[in-house]
């Protein structure tokens, strides 16, 4: 069974963000922190239809630049397992993680997203490592939850069946 049917499936991601239209200097991030961005965006990198609607959006999603590492998406129970993940990678930096913070004018986040059948969630506990680390670096952590129900799974079973009663009804008329 492939990662992307398997619940429920966590990952975290730590970032630095720019303020609107704002360009972050990232090899000095990267440089600062030994750490290569699994990912970076500046304002152009966003949707055109995002980029058009940024006045009256609110400013947390507005375009602008972003570096960020993350884990992967891996199957769990367990919310502060794959955390420390990325806490490997960061523990001990939080001073230069500030430093970058304050300097540049960056905001600090963690997120944290689940996809999860509706009655088989992960725990959801942060241990107090992980809330010193994040009040350390200043930073706020968000959960994004995507919760599935057996419903869909029920109905993407109905579309199979479907399917392949309709190529036998093809067959047949073809015959």
């Amino acid at each position: 069974m492939k990662i992307e049917e398997q619940y429920p499936r966590i990952n975290v991601v730590f970032g630095f963000d720019g303020r609107e239209g704002e360009l972050i200097n990232f090899s000095e991030i990267s440089d600062a922190l030994d750490i290569s961005p699994s990912e970076t965006r500046t304002p152009d990198d966003w949707p055109e239809a995002l980029k058009r609607q940024a006045p009256y959006l609110p400013e947390e999603i507005r375009p602008r630049s972003t570096w960020d590492i993350e884990t992967e998406y891996e199957v769990s129970y367990s919310v502060s397992e794959v955390f420390e993940k990325l806490l490997y990678q960061l523990r001990g930096k939080e001073q230069i993680i500030r430093t970058l913070s304050q300097n540049m004018k960056l905001m600090v986040s963690i997120g944290v997203g689940i996809h999860m059948k509706e009655t088989d969630g992960p725990e959801m506990v942060l241990t107090s490592e992980i809330i010193a680390f994040a009040a350390a670096i200043n930073a706020e952590i968000g959960f994004d939850i995507y919760s599935y129900s057996d419903y869909a799974e029920e109905l993407k079973e109905e579309n199979i069946a479907l399917k392949k009663e309709l190529e036998e009804l093809k067959r047949e008329t073809l015959n």
